[in-house]
């Protein structure tokens, strides 16, 4: 809300000159009887300018300015941990699907060998995890998912020579 300017408005009753007055007063010549005419009571508006300062108990407009950075900044930081927490949680799922994997579907597939080799890189990752990555990057879990899939594609390659060869039999 804004204001520009202010009136005081006063209605104060003015008296009536004194020959008004005379005018109005019974005389000799009229008649007693009569009674005079009422008065009508004269009103006069005085206006009286007003200054008017205007305080709010809000913020200055850099105050928000800087608040909102602030807030932005935070919501930037936020999404960062997010971020790092759905990393961290994808090489985590990972590394518990493909162990049951490794057990399961997988074992027809891989040498006993490479299965000690592939659930020792589980073990090692998932220890990692608890330990020296409970505080690491983004980056740094999504680069060990990767290194993870790699060894993941030496598994799919068996498969499909396993798939291949017993096609070609039948």
């Amino acid at each position: 809300m804004a204001v520009d300017s202010v009136q005081f408005v006063e209605d104060v009753p003015e008296e009536q000159p004194a020959e008004d007055a005379a005018a109005t007063a019974p005389t000799e010549d009229k008649q007693p009887d009569k009674q005079p005419a009422e008065k009508k009571p004269t009103h006069k508006v005085l206006r009286t300018e007003v200054s008017v300062q205007s305080n709010t108990a809000g913020r200055s407009k850099s105050d928000l300015q800087l608040f909102c950075e602030e807030e932005r900044s935070l919501h930037l930081r936020d999404m960062e941990v997010q971020a790092t927490a759905d990393a961290k949680n994808a090489v985590e799922s990972y590394v518990y699907d493909m162990r049951s994997k490794l057990e399961e579907h997988l074992a027809p597939f891989i040498s006993d060998a490479d299965k000690a080799s592939f659930r020792q890189l589980m073990d090692h990752t998932e220890n990692w995890l608890y330990d020296e990555g409970e505080d690491t990057t983004k980056d740094v879990y999504v680069s060990k998912l990767s290194e993870l899939k790699v060894c993941n594609i030496k598994l799919s390659w068996n498969m499909c020579i396993y798939v291949c060869a017993v096609s070609e039999t039948q």
